[in-house]
């Protein structure tokens, strides 16, 4: 913060009893007359809610991805077969 930049991202936090808290946040530092920078004011709203639905769908479609590479793998297993049947 030193450079005076503001840094906006999620973020991961701890909260009390080691509960996982996303944030979507945006650190701003302040300035004095002089230009240094004196503090950081921190805005952020939790988001944790929509980043649990978020993996959640994420692992669905990471299931669906490897059920369709299964379906797609004995189709082409099935085409072979009956290609090698034929007289």
């Amino acid at each position: 913060m030193a450079d005076g930049r503001t840094r906006p991202g999620e973020y991961k936090r701890i909260a009390k009893g080691g509960r996982e808290v996303w944030i979507n946040g945006s650190y701003n530092p302040a300035f004095d007359a002089g230009g240094k920078v004196t503090k950081v004011i921190k805005l952020a709203a939790d988001i944790t809610e929509s980043k649990v639905r978020s993996a959640g769908f994420e692992a669905q479609v990471k299931a669906i991805d490897k059920q369709m590479a299964v379906i797609e793998f004995i189709g082409r297993w099935n085409d072979r077969r009956r290609r090698l049947r034929k007289p």
